[in-house]
């Protein structure tokens, strides 16, 4: 599947660790994309590991082949953060 990737605006979020990017995603003539297929996509153009890389959203534009898109890429992998932040949240009380 052939797309495109514009950055719209990209934030730096030092408290979560993560770089949070909108994006256009141009998929002219292709239905609106996955997110494992975004997510590998946006991992091989910032020439990160696809396990940074997390797409927390797909919006498609209505009349147009374009989707936005909001993509965190995390400094450390996904499934590492996810579990610090459980471990985190409180311990269980006896």
């Amino acid at each position: 599947m052939e797309m495109k990737l514009q950055v719209k605006s990209e934030r730096n979020n030092p408290f979560l660790r993560r770089k949070e990017i909108d994006l256009i995603v141009d998929h002219e003539g292709q239905a609106t994309p996955s997110r494992e297929l975004v997510r590998e996509e946006v991992a091989k153009v910032l020439n990160v590991g696809k396990e940074y890389v997390e797409v927390k959203r797909i919006m498609s534009v209505k009349g147009v082949a374009k989707s936005v898109a909001r993509i965190y890429v995390h400094e450390r992998p996904i499934e590492e953060t996810k579990a610090e932040a459980k471990t985190e949240g409180g311990e269980e009380k006896s």
